[in-house]
């Protein structure tokens, strides 16, 4: 599968992507949806917001999985700090500069039904400074499997700008 990476400057981040996936722009250009041209029930959704109404990344999780249990039918499988480093990009000299620096992030997986479709999510929430970034990849549960290493390579691949 060939990627390519998608920047959002306005919200400082960065990611990959299927390339042969269908981009679809939101209108607020707070991120964009991607849909695979060979089953359009499998997405990916890629997102940021300055309005970051919590503390910390824990409480913004938490409130996240309190707001989709009020969904039927709602279960969490898995859930942990990513833990991962990002890279940072700078302009020096017309040449970009790689540094690496610790994200601060959550990866939690769980399903819930969808217009009586039970769907499978796997969504990472980063956070830095006052900018929050999601990354929310989604399948039906009985193709999941399918795509979960290449939903955990896309939600491994974000990169912060600088």
């Amino acid at each position: 599968m060939n990627f390519d990476r998608e920047a959002n400057v306005r919200f400082g981040f960065s990611f990959l992507y299927p390339r042969e996936w269908d981009r679809k722009d939101p209108m607020n250009g707070d991120g964009n949806t991607y849909v695979n041209p060979k089953n359009p029930d499998v997405k990916i959704l890629a997102w940021g917001s300055y309005a970051v109404l919590y503390e910390n990344i824990n409480e913004a999780v938490i409130k996240t999985i309190e707001s989709m249990k009020r969904e039927k039918k709602f279960k969490l499988l898995y859930d942990t700090e990513s833990g991962r480093h990002a890279y940072s990009w700078e302009k020096e000299n017309d040449e970009v500069a790689e540094t690496r620096e610790q994200v601060e992030g959550r990866r939690f997986v769980y399903q819930c039904f969808v217009d009586k479709k039970k769907i499978t999510y796997m969504h990472l929430i980063t956070q830095k400074d006052d900018i929050q970034f999601s990354i929310k990849c989604e399948a039906p549960s009985k193709a999941y499997s399918d795509y979960e290493d290449l939903f955990l390579h896309i939600v491994s691949s974000i990169h912060i700008l600088v």
